[in-house]
């Protein structure tokens, strides 16, 4: 079943306040109200209507969370494509930090500041379906969904982590781990060389879209998630592509400072875009044409040989 753009899409900045500072994200939204749009940051290309009035009804809510050197708008475009079809998108900035290996866990905890913040904002919690809340992170981005997800780093694993083992052991990332959010989308996450074992409870699901060329260093290749969750229920290659095709088209005075962060190799980014817009809309199916029915999640281990293979991941846990 095809999932079909019913809406424009409107776009604004919102600011909340958690026990960290101050925190900023843009956040999308259906909306059946045009207005011109203007460019975000005044750089990039936007299709979305600033501050336009929400459409009716309540829609599913994605948090989406960038990559090192990128912005809440580095993935624009598939926000305003999500909108379109249904569905809230809000992406927290996560500003640089200079200790960024010893404070990891903050990508994750800014995701779930900014599902507390509207939760309980009446403005937007009259529009937000929490019952079908889900995840997109690119990158270190990526693994902050992992770690929202569950799954449980050993710095100790990389040499070049080693060091910040003590910063981060103190950290209980037990505690990361958020059951509100049900699905993860996983692009090129980082850190696979760090991640343990992690076997989801069933009341979440996680997919995972990887290039083929490994051209960043992203300390583990992406791939290698599907054995950190082996239950994953969603795998895609995206062929000659590299790590960061995911990131809205870039204008030229950015190319020209950052020239692999934001130059395509053997393929068309807005190309790669249609096709990864459609991939995500595939896997947040069952958000869109069912939300407001409860649905039971997707396991990966209905077959036989499924079940075996799950029986000895948890012999090995």
């Amino acid at each position: 079943m095809s999932i079909n753009q019913q809406y424009l899409c409107g776009v604004k900045e919102i600011q909340w306040r958690d026990q960290v500072g101050v925190n900023i994200a843009a956040l999308w939204y259906p909306t059946h109200t045009h207005i011109p749009s203007q460019p975000y940051l005044g750089v990039y290309q936007s299709l979305a209507s600033p501050n336009a009035p929400t459409a009716p009804g309540r829609f599913p809510l994605i948090v989406l969370m960038h990559g090192s050197e990128a912005n809440r708008y580095s993935h624009a475009y598939l926000a305003q494509a999500l909108a379109q079809c249904g569905l809230v998108v809000v992406a927290p900035q996560m500003e640089a930090l200079t200790a960024e290996r010893e404070q990891i866990w903050r990508r994750s905890g800014l995701c779930s500041s900014v599902l507390s913040f509207l939760s309980k904002n009446e403005q937007f919690s009259s529009v937000i379906d929490l019952k079908h809340v889900g995840f997109i992170g690119h990158s270190i981005g990526g693994f902050a969904g992992a770690l929202l997800a569950g799954a449980q780093p050993n710095f100790l694993r990389h040499k070049e982590f080693a060091g910040v083992h003590g910063a981060n052991e103190k950290v209980d990332f037990k505690q990361v781990r958020d059951r509100r959010f049900h699905k993860f989308l996983l692009l090129d996450p980082a850190l696979s060389d760090v991640l343990e074992l992690c076997l989801l409870d069933g009341k979440a699901e996680v997919g995972m879209v990887y290039s083929e060329l490994e051209d960043a260093r992203t300390f583990g290749p992406p791939k290698n998630y599907k054995h950190i969750f082996p239950d994953m229920s969603y795998i895609h290659c995206l062929k000659q592509c590299g790590h960061f095709v995911y990131n809205h088209p870039s204008p030229k005075v950015f190319q020209k400072l950052y020239p692999q962060f934001c130059t395509d190799r053997y393929v068309s980014r807005q190309d790669v875009h249609k096709l990864l817009i459609k991939k995500t809309l595939g896997f947040f199916a069952g958000f869109v044409l069912n939300k407001y029915t409860a649905k039971p999640f997707m396991t990966a281990w209905t077959s036989p040989m499924a079940k075996v293979k799950r029986e000895l991941y948890e012999q090995i846990l």
